[in-house]
């Protein structure tokens, strides 16, 4: 996924991941990340709506590698939505 908006160079990943939404925990998976942000692909049909997933909401989303990024998500795109890292920085 290649977008002209993105200011770092993403790496395309297919990772299963959680994604917390505050109390709640829904299954996705980590399509591609940087530096700033990530790709969190996301079934919306199958889960939480988009509202679930506002524009400056506070994400985490835990990969299967033990991994843990912090951001807020910044847009929606067809099959999920991307989140820039809080502070430029994962957990």
């Amino acid at each position: 996924m290649t977008d002209p908006r993105n200011r770092a160079p993403r790496t395309d990943t297919d990772e299963p991941a959680e994604i917390h939404a505050g109390e709640d925990v829904y299954a996705g998976r980590l399509e591609n990340i940087s530096d700033t942000g990530a790709a969190v692909g996301f079934d919306f049909t199958a889960g939480a709506g988009k509202t679930e997933f506002n524009i400056g909401n506070p994400i985490e989303v835990d990969v299967e590698q033990g991994d843990t990024y912090n951001g807020r998500v910044v847009r929606h795109y067809e099959s999920g939505f991307a989140i820039r890292f809080e502070d430029d920085e994962q957990a």
